[in-house]
């Protein structure tokens, strides 16, 4: 099928070769008309098709501009969009239609146009005011008292699933609040601030039923973009119109029918569509851009390097706060919390086609409203009133078409009096008053009657005293209570202050502080508190007795202020010793050589250190050599850390060494190991202990 389409643009093209260029219009409408018609079936996920009109792009050309502006109405003509705006509140309720913007359309040499012109700027949000801080129109290039106009171009879809006929709308074609109107009023019911979407306070505010962009969507859009037969083909699609948040069911809106719908939250995760189902990801196939047409709406158009020219579009479902929509962000990923009632986030309409029809290629001539047959009327009765006509409306729910008819008379008021009170001194009194029974409009409005004078009585006062405020006497109705003449306040008269004499502390008695107390009432003022002794200032101290080993010191030190005397007992001095110390002793070699050092007068931290040759080689009360080969002297010191306390003489243990002394402590080793008989017979006498 495509390469057929191929072979008929080859063949225009040649035919304008051979003939001359067509207008641009002829070209379009020649070639939606000649192209072969395929169902939606026939399409791949991601393909385009081309289906209705829309204006899209901004003209530029002097030549149509001045011939467009040359034919277009006066401004009383023009349509008006029929924008919101407020009181600069978002969510006070009083955001009111308004005639700031209006458009017309123009057929022009086979091109349709809209011009779009506005006094003021459209607020980003509907409770706002008109204001260039406050609209992206001017950020936009767009200004106020300009006519700009705007040519019909085809409306190009991306398939999402040919198998459902599901297609959306591959840019932004427009700028459009969620909900034009939200009141904010009480709590709901998980504890946060509650936003309506009517008066009437009957759904939220995120309410995609009652929201103002589906009524736009399935009206003024559907009725601008397809012809009446285009219209034929387009599905009704039941919604899922559900919160993005399970835990949020109050916010769920009910299931809808529509033939034009945003997609939902759970659409654009949707990886058969070809999306990614990471909400966080920046999905270059949910990324979108508008046309000059939305961004003369008011579209906020992203101007950083990384997304340049991207736009948020909106999503149906609501978010997790009453005032909260989902929708997509510049960079693709997506989220639930835009607020319903700003006008800068943009539209990307879906729909679905029906399976077995031809995809219908229109004339930008035959869009524009609903045929007479493809209306969908729906009756209202409005009942009279006691001063208002009945009558019944038939609306189109497609394209906003309407009439009225079945007008009944105003049934008239029936007068009901309204009882009046008497006046008193402590409240106005009314006249009597007439109202409707029915429906409650007064008639005769109620007169106030003025009160009546008090009936006056003392309030005695009260005199003032140190502490406490007086009252002068005042003046009150006996009849009322009201007061009549304030008591005024009398000063309180203060106290008389008296000193209380204190006494200084001392190095060994505390002392006190003075007080102050009222010489009148005798209350304290200033509470005496004792002061701490100051206690001794020492001087510095003095050894009166140095300690040695066998004496404890003395020392002392007197208070600078007193006299006071404290001693101090210096503990006797550390002592070691070595038992059995022997200056110079001799041992056979290989012999064990044990000994043992004792400390007198010890201190915390003290250890006895073994010194051999000179060298610190072992701690503790004992030392032992198990194998004494060689002449050594050994030394015990007493240390704290490095510094000693005491040491020892050196003693001296020589080590006979001599050949004849070797040979010796081998035997006795070799024989110690052999039978007894053995060491008899050859006469070496027995050895205690030799070491292996």
């Amino acid at each position: 099928m495509r390469q057929t389409l191929k072979r008929t643009l080859a063949v225009f093209l040649c035919l304008v070769l051979l003939g001359g260029a067509a207008p641009a219009a002829g070209l379009a409408d020649w070639f939606t008309m000649q192209a072969g018609a395929m169902t939606i079936t026939q399409y791949s996920r991601g393909d385009i098709v081309e289906f209705g009109w829309y204006p899209q792009g901004k003209e530029t050309s002097r030549e149509t501009l001045s011939q467009l502006n040359a034919r277009a109405p006066a401004w009383e003509e023009w349509t008006s969009y029929g924008y919101y705006s407020g009181t600069g509140n978002a969510a006070d309720g009083q955001m009111q239609s308004g005639d700031y913007m209006r458009y017309t359309d123009i057929l022009l040499n086979g091109v349709k146009y809209r011009g779009v012109q506005f006094t003021s700027f459209r607020p980003d949000c509907t409770g706002s005011i008109s204001s260039t801080g406050g609209s992206f129109q001017d950020n936009n290039g767009y200004s106020t008292n300009t006519v700009y106009w705007f040519y019909f171009s085809p409306l190009r879809w991306r398939v999402l699933d040919p198998e459902a006929g599901l297609i959306l709308c591959e840019t932004i074609i427009d700028s459009q609040a969620f909900n034009n109107y939200m009141l904010r009023s009480g709590t709901d019911e998980y504890g946060g601030t509650a936003y309506w979407g009517n008066a009437e306070k009957t759904c939220c505010a995120n309410n995609y039923a009652e929201s103002s962009i589906r009524k736009w969507l399935n009206g003024d859009f559907y009725c601008t973009a397809f012809s009446a037969k285009q219209q034929m083909i387009i599905s009704l699609t039941e919604l899922d119109n559900k919160c993005v948040d399970r835990d949020y069911p109050a916010y769920d809106a009910d299931t809808t029918y529509d033939k034009i719908f945003l997609l939902s939250n759970n659409d654009i995760l949707n990886t058969s569509y070809g999306f990614s189902s990471d909400s966080s990801a920046h999905d270059t196939t949910r990324r979108a851009k508008g046309s000059d047409y939305a961004k003369c709406q008011g579209l906020h158009v992203y101007t950083g390097n990384l997304y340049a020219g991207s736009s948020y579009w909106r999503l149906r479902s609501p978010g997790t706060h009453s005032n909260y929509a989902s929708l997509v962000y510049f960079g693709g990923d997506a989220g639930s919390s835009s607020n319903i009632n700003y006008t800068h986030y943009g539209v990307r309409p879906a729909l679905r086609l029906q399976l077995t029809a031809d995809i219908i290629r229109s004339k930008v001539t035959e869009v524009g409203t609903c045929a007479e047959s493809a209306h969908t009327m729906k009756s209202v009765v409005t009942a009279p009133t006691c001063d208002k006509k009945g009558y019944t409306t038939h609306t189109c729910t497609v394209c906003g078409y309407f009439y009225t008819d079945n007008e009944v008379d105003a049934l008239g008021h029936q007068e009901k009096t309204i009882p009046g009170r008497a006046a008193t001194c402590a409240e106005t009194g009314l006249t009597d008053g007439v109202k409707c029974a029915v429906c409650g409009k007064t008639i005769t409005a109620q007169q106030v009657i003025d009160k009546i004078a008090h009936t006056e009585e003392i309030i005695p006062g009260r005199a003032a005293t140190c502490t406490q405020t007086g009252l002068a006497d005042g003046v009150k109705c006996s009849v009322c209570g009201e007061i009549v003449t304030a008591q005024e306040v009398i000063p309180a008269l203060g106290h008389t202050e008296k000193l209380i004499p204190g006494r200084a502390a001392s190095c060994v008695a505390m002392g006190i502080s003075y007080g102050v107390k009222c010489a009148v009432c005798g209350i304290v003022l200033i509470e005496q508190s004792t002061i701490p002794k100051t206690g001794h200032t020492f001087g510095d101290w003095i050894i009166s007795k140095e300690a040695t080993k066998t004496e404890a010191g003395i020392m002392e030190r007197a208070c600078t202020v007193c006299g006071a005397r404290e001693v101090y007992q210096v503990p006797m001095l550390p002592s070691v010793t070595i038992r059995n110390y022997v200056d110079n002793r001799t041992v056979d070699y290989r012999t064990i050589v044990s000994l043992t050092a004792e400390v007198s007068n010890p201190i915390l931290g003290g250890e006895i250190h073994w010194f051999v040759d000179g060298r610190d080689v072992d701690t503790g009360e004992s030392y032992t050599v198990n194998e004494a080969k060689k002449t050594f002297t050994v030394q015990a010191k007493y240390m704290d850390g490095d510094k000693v306390l005491d040491e020892t003489e050196v003693e001296t243990v020589k080590v006979k060494s001599g050949f004849f002394d070797k040979l010796k402590a081998f035997f006795r080793a070799l024989f110690n190991q052999l039978p007894v008989v053995v060491q008899e017979y050859l006469g070496v006498e027995m050895i205690d202990r030799v070491l292996p």
